[in-house]
């Protein structure tokens, strides 16, 4: 299983509307939610309110994304750090 180019482009226009102020207040749900509802609000409390990804993280393990769920939604996990690490060096190339 891995997160498909659908889905990141999903993932990224959730994101974009989150940041919206015309859009809030905003509520996201997934059929767990624990799993992707997770892995966004994960990935905006780093890209957005500069939360360090490893309390994002741990704040969404913590939420219900335990090991039961990583056993199937680990490519999420791995999405999560890969957009992290590139929105890491991106803030940092442009600051040079």
């Amino acid at each position: 299983m891995t997160i498909t180019p659908d889905e990141v482009d999903r993932i990224n226009k959730v994101l974009q509307i989150m940041n919206d102020p015309n859009s809030q207040p905003v509520y996201i749900h997934c059929a767990h939610g624990a799993d992707r509802t997770g892995l966004v609000v994960a990935l905006y409390r780093v890209i957005d309110q500069q939360m360090p990804a490893s309390e994002a993280y741990r704040e969404m393990y913590d939420d219900g994304h335990g090991f039961w769920h990583m056993a199937f939604t680990s490519p999420m996990d791995f999405e999560f750090f890969k957009v992290v690490r590139e929105t890491v060096i991106k803030k940092k190339l442009k600051a040079k």
